[in-house]
């Protein structure tokens, strides 16, 4: 009995021994395949890792050019102070900002999906990028509060008008009295006396004529 459990345990330990040389070998491949796409891969990713590289850093020199001018808008006296070592840091900050998308473009782009994880820092990227000269949120509120202040002075003008008008024409009404009404019309009548003085003789003259000349026929022109 024994015997036969030794034997079947010997027919049965080579194909075992063999199916483990068959999956080693199989390992061994899938590895080997596995290196050489790595590499593929790696060499196809070597002009997108240049891109973000690029982009990361022309982001960076945006922002910092954003900053500096919020920077000259919030604080003067310390832009004015820190101008020149803004420029330096400039530089210094793209050259890392270069070496992290370059480790961040290796290690998976890690830093680029948590930024396109949130919707509103992908809308200012994009806006910055399309725009890099546009107007900052303080900017923008400043432009606003001036507008208001121009609408403001319009409309304290216009009052100023109205009631201006409304006095003068109150001054107006008050100077109209009877007295300056009889005024102007005994003017305006003076101004047509010498007609009104010459209707009288001419209407005698004429009651004359009538009278003198009342008998006077025409002449019979018919044969």
């Amino acid at each position: 009995m024994s015997r036969l459990i030794r034997r079947a345990q010997e027919q049965l330990q080579v194909p075992l021994q063999q199916l483990q040389k068959q999956q080693q070998q199989q390992q061994q491949q899938q590895q080997q395949e596995a290196g050489s796409s790595a590499g593929s891969a790696l060499e196809d990713a070597a002009p997108l890792v240049m891109a973000s590289q690029a982009a990361a850093a022309r982001r960076f020199l945006q922002l910092e050019h954003r900053l500096r001018r919020l920077e000259q808008l919030c604080v003067p006296a310390a832009a004015a102070a820190g101008a020149a070592a803004a420029g330096a840091a400039a530089a210094a900050g793209a050259a890392a900002a270069a070496g992290a998308a370059g480790a961040a473009a290796a290690g998976g782009g890690a830093a680029e999906a948590a930024g396109a994880a949130d919707p509103e820092i992908q809308q200012l990227v994009s806006q910055w990028e399309e725009d890099p000269d546009a107007p900052t949120l303080v900017e923008e509120q400043q432009q606003q509060q001036q507008q208001q202040q121009q609408e403001e002075e319009q409309q304290r003008q216009q009052q100023r008008k109205n009631k201006e008008r409304c006095m003068f024409e109150e001054e107006d009404m008050f100077g109209v009295s009877p007295e300056k009404i009889i005024s102007s019309l005994q003017e305006t009548v003076v101004s047509y006396q010498h007609i009104a003085d010459r209707v009288l003789p001419i209407y005698k003259q004429l009651t004359q004529a009538k009278t003198k000349y009342a008998d006077v026929r025409r002449p019979n022109t018919k044969p």
